[in-house]
Formats: structure tokens, C-alpha cells, sequence
């Protein structure tokens, strides 16, 4: 019983200082964002901090140039350029998939098994072949980002 009273004194005592610190804390707070001059400081070194991080980002932009290492807005290039493929050979296999169904009767689908498995291969080099192009496509061809 002695150690449930004591632990018991302890808890009240603990919540009793955290409330005060509590409310002190934040009588701080609202005494700070009150004071003019503190907040005046805050947004000049808001505007210093952001300054500072765009001459950061200027100058990575130029290393990762000089050193030919990808930025993020190559890449970012790159996976538009990536979609369009994808969306221009999902285009050309629709339409050889249309062709083939008009011409070859053989098979419910309009395409027997070879002739599947050669659309398929043309798919991959298609790919292939278009993946390889644009990594050597110059700046003023890429996709420009939209900002």
C-alpha cells in the first residue's frame, strides 16, 4: 500500500510539473510570436535559408553537368520520354495486332502462335532499340519539364 501512495505522489507530482512547464512554455512561445522584431528576424532568415538553398541547388545542377552525372530533371526527362515510348508501341502493337487479325484466319484470334511470338520479339527490340536512342538524344530534343 505504502509504494502504490508514494508511486501515486510521484505521478501527481510529475503531471503537476509537466503542466507548469507546459504552460510556461508556452506563455514563451506566444510572448515570441507576439514581439515584432522576432518575427521580422524569422522571416529574414526564412528568406537567407531559402536564398541559400537555391544557390545549393544552382550549383549541383552545374557540377552534376561538368562531372555528366544524370540531375533530376534529366531524369525526370528521361521517364517522360520512357511513357511516350511506351504509349507509342503499345500504339504500333494494336495496330499489327489489328492488321494480323484482318489477314490470318488461321486461329479464333486472328494470329497463330508464331506470329505472336514474333510481335512480341518486335516489341522487345522496339524497346530495346528506343531505350538505347534516348540516352544519346541531345538537350534540345529532350522533353522540357514542366515547372
Amino acid at each position: 500500500m505504502k509504494k502504490n501512495k508514494k508511486a501515486k505522489r510521484i505521478n501527481e507530482a510529475i503531471n503537476h510539473l509537466g503542466k507548469k512547464s507546459e504552460n510556461k512554455i508556452r506563455s514563451n512561445i506566444h510572448s515570441l510570436l507576439e514581439n515584432d522584431k522576432s518575427i521580422d528576424l524569422l522571416k529574414k532568415s526564412i528568406h537567407s535559408h531559402l536564398y541559400t538553398l537555391k544557390g545549393v541547388k544552382v550549383n549541383t545542377e552545374i557540377f552534376s553537368q561538368q562531372l555528366t552525372h544524370p540531375t533530376k530533371n534529366d531524369v525526370a526527362n528521361i521517364a517522360k520520354l520512357v511513357i511516350q515510348i511506351e504509349e507509342k508501341i503499345d500504339a504500333l502493337e494494336d495496330k499489327i495486332l489489328h492488321i494480323g487479325q484482318h489477314k490470318s484466319p488461321r486461329t479464333s484470334e486472328g494470329l497463330d502462335e508464331q506470329k505472336l511470338k514474333e510481335v512480341a520479339q518486335i516489341n522487345r527490340l522496339l524497346k530495346m532499340n528506343l531505350l538505347m536512342n534516348m540516352i544519346n538524344v541531345p538537350d534540345d530534343k529532350r522533353v522540357k519539364r514542366r515547372d
